[in-house]
C-alpha cells in the first residue's frame, strides 16, 4: 500500500523505543476524517484539537474513494458485517435456535421457511433484484420492520418493495407498502452496508487518516475517546470534543449537514488491538512493521499459541475471565500494557486460569441492527 514504509518507520521512530519497562503505555491510534466531513477547515480543525490534546501526530495522509475499493478496506474495515451482506449466502448464515426463534416471533414465519421460498437477500443479490444503488436500498431498509440481530455482524429485516420508472427511464426497486399494487416482500440482510460503503468508495470520496500516539500517564485509552473523540452519537459528545465542537461548528467548518451517528465526522479506534488492525487494514502495516504488533508478536511467541495472533487480529469470540467476548470488545478502553497482558493470557492460559486475575463485565449485546454509519465491524464506528 502507498506510503506504508513511510509510515512504518514513523511509527518506529516514536514508538518504538518506547520503554514499556516504565509501567506506561505508549498507545497508538487510527484516527480519520470521514468522506462527509473532508475539507481543508475540516482538516486544520481536527488536526488542532488532536495537538491540543497532548497526542503526537505521527503520521497523516489521504486514502481515495478508487484506493480503498481497490485495496478492498472498507469491507476489511466492516469485517463481519461487510461479509455478510456482500458475500455469504443467506443460506450459509449459521442462525442459533435462539435466534430462529427470534425471527419467528418477529416476523410470524420461520427462517427456515424464508430461505426455501427464496425471499432472504443480501445486499448484493438485491442490488441486483431491485436495480438500486447502496442508498436507494438503505431507502427500502428503512422502511423495513422488525430489525433483529440474527448473528455476529448479521441483521435481518422485513422489507416490502415495488418495482418503479425512475426520472431516468429506469424500473427500480422503491420501498412501499405491503399489500400495495406490485408489493414484493423480502428479508434483507444488512440492507444499511451498501450506502455505508457507497460513501467511501466512489471516485470524489476521500478520507484523510491520523495515526496518533498518547502515553498512558497523560491521556488514558478512555480519555481518548470519550473525551477527546467523543461518543458515537454527537448529540452525546461533550462540547470540547471534537465530535461535540464538529456538530457545534459543522456550518462554519463547510460541512454538508449537521453531523449525526452515522456522519459523526471522525473515527477512532476504540482500543490498541482494534486500533492495530486498523493501521493493518487502512495504512497496510502488519506485526512485524508496527510497534504494538511488534509487542504483540513478542508476547505471543511460541508455537503453543497457535492461531491466536490471527485470532485476536480476525476479532474472534474468546473464553475470558468467564465471560465470551470478542477480542476487540475485550481490549476496548484498555492501556496497550494491560492488552499485552491479556492477549498472552488468551494464548496461554485457560479460560478456568483468566477467572483468577481479571473481572470482566460482559459486553452488551446489541439485538438492533445499527443505524447507517454506527455498526462497529464487529470489529469498529
Amino acid at each position: 500500500m502507498a506510503h506504508s514504509e513511510e509510515i512504518a518507520l514513523a511509527c518506529d521512530k516514536t514508538a518504538g523505543g518506547w520503554d514499556w519497562s516504565s509501567g506506561v503505555s505508549y498507545n497508538t491510534a487510527l484516527v480519520f476524517i470521514k468522506p462527509h466531513a473532508v475539507n481543508d477547515a475540516v482538516k486544520a480543525f481536527v488536526s488542532s484539537e488532536l495537538k491540543a490534546q497532548s497526542l503526537d501526530i505521527i503520521a497523516e495522509g489521504r486514502l481515495t474513494g478508487p484506493e480503498i475499493e481497490s485495496g478492498g478496506i472498507i469491507d476489511n474495515h466492516y469485517a463481519a458485517i461487510a461479509t455478510n451482506a456482500m458475500k455469504v449466502e443467506p443460506a450459509d448464515i449459521a442462525v442459533a435456535d435462539d435466534k430462529k426463534a427470534k425471527f419467528a416471533e418477529a416476523f410470524e414465519c420461520s427462517w427456515d421457511s424464508v430461505l426455501t421460498a427464496g425471499t432472504v437477500m443480501n445486499v448484493t443479490k438485491a442490488l441486483e433484484v431491485l436495480a438500486q444503488t447502496g442508498t436507494g436500498l438503505a431507502a427500502v431498509w428503512d422502511k423495513g420492520v422488525n430489525k433483529i440481530k440474527l448473528a455476529s455482524g448479521c441483521y435481518v429485516s422485513k422489507c416490502t418493495y415495488a418495482m418503479v420508472n425512475n426520472d431516468e427511464g429506469d424500473d427500480v426497486g422503491v420501498p412501499c407498502e405491503e399489500g400495495e399494487d406490485g408489493a414484493t416482500t423480502i428479508y434483507l440482510i444488512n440492507g444499511f452496508y451498501g450506502a455505508m460503503r457507497e460513501s467511501y468508495i466512489t471516485e470524489s470520496a476521500q478520507v484523510y487518516f491520523y495515526v496518533v500516539g498518547f502515553t498512558s500517564d497523560k491521556v488514558t485509552w478512555n480519555k481518548f475517546r470519550t473525551e477527546i473523540i467523543g461518543p458515537t452519537n454527537p448529540d452525546d459528545a461533550p462540547e470540547g470534543s471534537i465530535r461535540g465542537k464538529g456538530k457545534a461548528q459543522w456550518e462554519s467548518l463547510g460541512m454538508p449537514g449537521c453531523p449525526n451517528v452515522g456522519e459523526n465526522v471522525v473515527h477512532a479506534s476504540a482500543g490498541p488491538l482494534e486500533g492495530l488492525k486498523e493501521r493493518c487494514v487502512w495504512l497496510g502495516l502488519n506485526t512485524e512493521t508496527d510497534p504494538f504488533g511488534q509487542k504483540l508478536a513478542e508476547v505471543i511467541w511460541s508455537s503453543e499459541a497457535g492461531d491466536t495472533m490471527e485470532r485476536l487480529l480476525a476479532d474472534d469470540t474468546f473464553e475470558f475471565a468467564g465471560v465470551s467476548m470478542g477480542a476487540f470488545d475485550l481490549t476496548e478502553n484498555k492501556e496497550s500494557l494491560e492488552v499485552l497482558c491479556i492477549c498472552n493470557n488468551l494464548a496461554y492460559a485457560t479460560p478456568d486460569e483468566t477467572k483468577e486475575f481479571y473481572a470482566v463485565e460482559p459486553a452488551a449485546q446489541e439485538e438492533a441492527a445499527p443505524a447507517e454509519g454506527e455498526a462497529k465491524a464487529e470489529e469498529a464506528a
